[in-house]
């Protein structure tokens, strides 16, 4: 199916650009303006900050991670996960995928 995208940024309101107020927190305009549009599902793909900000806010159903068989030993590590959450792993090839859910 086809998916529509939106840019977020802090000048352009057209489409594919969603304006929002950086000097306020940005999740609860995202998220309200998402909901406005009947958006019911969304794919959040970030760095760390970015995926530490919608699990500290609680903007989260589920998470899925995925290990690949390489290890990385720098760099920036991932957020941490809130506990009590139920898990499903799954081993694919040499790797693992791992799903979290509420």
């Amino acid at each position: 199916g086809k998916a529509d995208t939106l840019i977020i940024n802090a000048h352009k309101n057209e489409p594919p650009y969603l304006q929002l107020n950086f000097n306020q927190p940005i999740l609860p305009q995202l998220m309200s303006d998402l909901y406005q549009r009947g958006i019911q599902s969304l794919i959040v793909e970030g760095g760390e900050k970015t995926l530490r900000s919608f699990i500290e806010s609680n903007y989260f159903d589920e998470i899925q991670v995925e290990i690949g068989s390489y290890r990385c030993h720098q760099g920036t590590p991932a957020p941490t996960l809130p506990t009590g959450l139920q898990q499903k792993l799954q081993h694919i090839g040499d790797g693992m995928f791992m799903h979290y859910y509420r």
